[in-house]
């Protein structure tokens, strides 16, 4: 097993999972290294994790855009008590 790989052992799937800089760095490192110097197994653990990185990153990303739509959705029903506040004040 390569060094790449005992880093990528090392940090363990749940915690690379929150640390998609960690295993891109791995990821580019194995790039970064002669093909012939390749292990199917190391290329396989490091593959997995990615896939397990980038399927939580979309999992966040989705989670993050149904927060976004709730706040601007209750941000205009703020705006619109704002500007009738103001309308009241001004009429009153």
């Amino acid at each position: 097993m390569g060094r790449v790989a005992h880093d990528v052992h090392r940090i363990g799937a749940n915690t690379a999972m929150r640390m998609p800089e960690a295993i891109l760095e791995t990821v580019e490192a194995l790039l970064g290294r002669a093909e012939r110097r390749d292990d199917p197994a190391e290329l396989e653990r490091v593959l997995t994790d990615g896939y397990a990185v980038a399927l939580d990153l979309e999992r966040e990303r989705a989670a993050l855009g149904r927060d976004l739509d709730r706040l601007r959705e209750r941000l205009a029903v703020l705006r619109r008590r704002h500007s009738a506040a103001v309308r009241a004040t001004a009429e009153g």
